[in-house]
């Protein structure tokens, strides 16, 4: 199996959902939110593409990184928002191999037929308000929030052909991708043979891999 050429693309088309319109503050209900996602282009169709998830909505963790943009907005008043703690990690990989599994990176397979990932997400109203100085008192019985992905956080890292559970099985994933390496920006291509003895597959350009939010701001109504 060939790694992607500088000419392969992809286009994902993302949607998000919640489990409930509305979230109850005198509940346990956690704000579930889902992050569906399906290939709807690729210079290869018939071909599952695998993506390193990490530090993208596909994580399917990270708020503090802001996955979700800084918080939830209140439709009524966009000054009033439950602030997530969004903080600015720097990220650093403590392994000396170029290998994806060997750095402990989160794989995830979008499959060649056009079938939805479901990436899910599970707030507890704890972790809503931790960071937040809008306080569940604070909140106006019946008020609307706003939640959105955020844009930046659409941006896969690393991608390839090929499915983990799949064809990629003995293959090792390579940490250096075309175009620019925005994984592990260190890291430099190895040679013919390294890839060769290594049985490497090599990341796709990032720049070539799109991801299309079809859904937009969706709202949650927060009750008492």
């Amino acid at each position: 199996m060939a790694s992607p050429s500088a000419d392969d693309r992809v286009a994902v088309a993302i949607t998000i959902t919640t489990s409930s319109p509305t979230l109850s503050l005198s509940s346990s209900q956690s704000l579930d939110v889902f992050v569906r996602a399906h290939i709807i282009h690729s210079t290869r169709p018939g071909r599952s593409v695998t993506i390193a998830a990490d530090r993208s909505v596909f994580a399917g963790e990270g708020l503090e990184i802001g996955n979700f943009g800084p918080g939830l907005t209140s439709k009524q008043d966009p000054q009033r928002m439950i602030d997530f703690g969004i903080i600015r990690p720097h990220y650093r990989d403590h392994f000396e191999g170029p290998s994806l599994y060997e750095r402990g990176y989160h794989l995830l397979t979008i499959p060649a037929d056009g079938t939805d990932i479901v990436v899910p997400y599970e707030i507890t109203l704890n972790r809503l308000f931790e960071h937040s100085t809008l306080r569940p008192e604070d909140i106006i019985p019946g008020e609307e929030f706003e939640l959105k992905v955020n844009p930046g956080r659409c941006e896969v890292l690393w991608w390839c052909w090929g499915d983990v559970e799949g064809d990629l099985k003995g293959k090792d994933l390579h940490t250096w991708s075309q175009g620019g390496n925005y994984l592990c920006s260190f890291d430099e291509r190895p040679t013919d043979e390294e890839i060769e003895r290594g049985n490497y597959i090599l990341g796709g350009d990032v720049d070539k891999f799109e991801v299309e939010d079809q859904t937009g701001p969706i709202a949650i109504k927060i009750i008492a």
